[in-house]
């Protein structure tokens, strides 16, 4: 990084990152009455932001993330509020720090003894003892989302390698179509970027393929994650050994770390579905004519009922014929098996990516059309933003991310236990749980992957989490063996015969859990193109 050149080299560049924090807390317990006891306290966290300090992480901010539609502007064709020249940025520290953070918690414990009368005896006089507690808790998620979304995923820290077939090609990392045979020697291959840059264009790394940059970022307003926490119990004690208790116990959390694809593949504000189920009638009316070359075609040709398709014939402008005489396109067996299969979101996605969208928008409009794929057409007059926010972002490495706070989840629960104090030899403890976990957040895992199914509604994505388990029992416990001095049965054996039968204790545990929930989906992309649940999604 000092000398703005890339080692091409095998080797490993250490990470220099930082995080640091620290807190003050108060508590304190105070016996009102004999019978009834408040516990109270308050914690206030300092955070500071996690921080690069070599000063190499590269990021979008929201402005660049959504790119020449503007911030928040989705699903909006031809809106164009933004800027036209979205960029990655160095950025240490992407997001602001956390010094406002009170978490008070308190708790009650009531010894209530109801007298003499019906109340008393159920209560048992002194032997019943109700509990209950709030608190209320900030944490920091895994610093896995930080490194995805700040660093972009490390793209800055790697060059991208390329090699593309482009037509008109005169520059490295592109080649005549058609001019290498097996054996040729490699053309001069491009790198992106050149040298180490503190600011890149997006449209440097457009329809360049994996091995360039994506576009991710974080909320620089980004929230700190809390939970609220409470609990109900009351415990009765059964005669001098035995105890019963029940608890509820719930929860909410807040303010969850989720990656939302803000380039989400639009079918529905620009009239693509309405194309898309035109395409299917006119697939049924080809295979039905009986004209041998209109098989398997999903081309308007004039049959009755079938129907214009001017976004398709857009997006499939200057191809050769096929065999129906359309564009080729018409009867490729990938997008027949999408329109028969139903899979319009996995369409528009193909469509948003190269030569389609430039064939559609221009390569004026466009410009990564011409100076990266040496595609020039004049277009068919249709917004940039026809499929996605942020065209710049299309085919350049991972989705089109953006670190923000509004996952959430709830948990809810009662359990019942039972213990036994010892008893004649025997003690156990008996208990039960029935819970439920709902929520629209991240799996519990260190990746920072989101199963957000669609921002055109979160609630949708809500549902139990992958670690929702519905019942559980456990069971646990033990029983001295009553042979031997001392014991019911072989009390007065000898010391021999007592240390063969005597002091012997059996035991066991057994537990018993409901499975946990799992994604059943049919893997048919009808709606988008990001049901794939890989933790990068397809939006760009």
């Amino acid at each position: 990084p000092s000398s703005n050149q890339y080692i091409h080299s095998l080797g490993a560049y250490n990470l220099d990152e930082l995080t640091k924090a620290w807190g003050v807390f108060a508590q304190d317990s105070y016996r009102i009455r004999p019978t009834l006891t408040l516990n109270y306290g308050l914690r206030w966290d300092f955070t500071w932001a996690d921080r690069d300090l070599t000063n190499l992480y590269h990021s979008a901010t929201p402005t660049n993330i959504f790119g020449p539609s503007g911030v928040g502007n989705l699903f909006n064709p031809g809106s164009l509020n933004g800027t036209m020249n979205p960029q990655l940025v160095q950025n240490s520290q992407p997001y602001n720090n956390w010094f406002v953070a009170p978490q008070p918690a308190f708790g009650i414990a009531w010894n209530p003894r109801g007298g003499d009368g019906a109340l008393g005896r159920l209560l048992g006089g002194d032997k019943t003892v109700i509990r209950a507690g709030f608190s209320f808790r900030t944490f920091t998620e895994p610093q896995q989302y930080v490194w995805n979304e700040a660093s972009d995923y490390g793209s800055f820290y790697y060059q991208g390698f390329f090699l593309n077939a482009v037509k008109g090609a005169n520059q490295a990392g592109a080649f005549q179509p058609g001019s290498l045979f097996l054996g040729s020697p490699l053309p001069a291959y491009g790198f992106k970027p050149q040298s180490f840059q503190k600011v890149e264009s997006e449209s440097d790394f457009t329809f360049l393929g994996g091995n360039v940059p994506g576009v991710n970022g974080i909320d620089p307003n980004l929230k700190q994650p809390y939970t609220e926490s409470w609990n109900l119990g009351i415990q009765r004690q059964l005669g001098e050994n035995r105890a019963l208790e029940v608890r509820y116990i719930g929860n909410r959390t807040l303010r969850q770390w989720v990656a939302i694809d803000t380039n989400e593949v639009n079918i529905f504000e620009n009239g693509f579905l309405a194309q898309f189920k035109a395409a299917q009638n006119n697939l049924n009316i080809n295979n039905a004519s009986g004209n041998a070359s209109f098989q398997g075609s999903f081309a308007n040709h004039g049959l009755p009922g079938q129907q214009p398709l001017p976004i398709f014939n857009a997006a499939f402008a200057g191809e050769p014929a096929g065999a129906d005489g359309s564009a080729a396109d018409f009867t490729n067996g990938g997008f027949t098996g999408f329109v028969s299969t139903g899979q319009a979101g996995l369409f528009a996605s193909t469509l948003a990516g190269a030569p389609y969208i430039c064939n559609m928008v221009g390569s004026a409009a466009l410009t990564p059309c011409q100076t990266n794929l040496g595609i020039t057409t004049a277009g068919a007059g249709y917004p940039i933003n026809f499929f996605q926010a942020n065209p710049y972002a299309q085919g350049a490495g991972f989705a089109t991310t953006e670190l923000v706070a509004e996952g959430y989840s709830n948990y809810n629960g009662l359990q019942v236990d039972f213990r036994q104090r010892q008893w004649h030899g025997l003690q156990f403890d008996a208990n039960y749980t029935w819970s439920h976990t709902l929520g629209i957040s991240s799996p519990n895992n260190w990746q920072g992957q989101s199963n957000i199914f669609t921002l055109r509604n979160m609630r949708l994505s809500y549902g139990p989490t992958l670690f929702d388990i519905r019942h559980a029992i456990n069971i646990n416990g033990s029983y001295d063996l009553p042979f031997g001095r001392g014991k019911q049965f072989l009390n007065d054996s000898n010391a021999v015969l007592d240390r063969v039968v005597g002091g012997w204790t059996i035991g066991t545990i057994l537990g018993y859990q409901a499975g946990a929930p799992f994604l059943l989906e049919g893997g048919n992309n009808t709606f988008n193109a990001n049901l794939n649940n890989d933790g990068y999604g397809d939006g760009g």
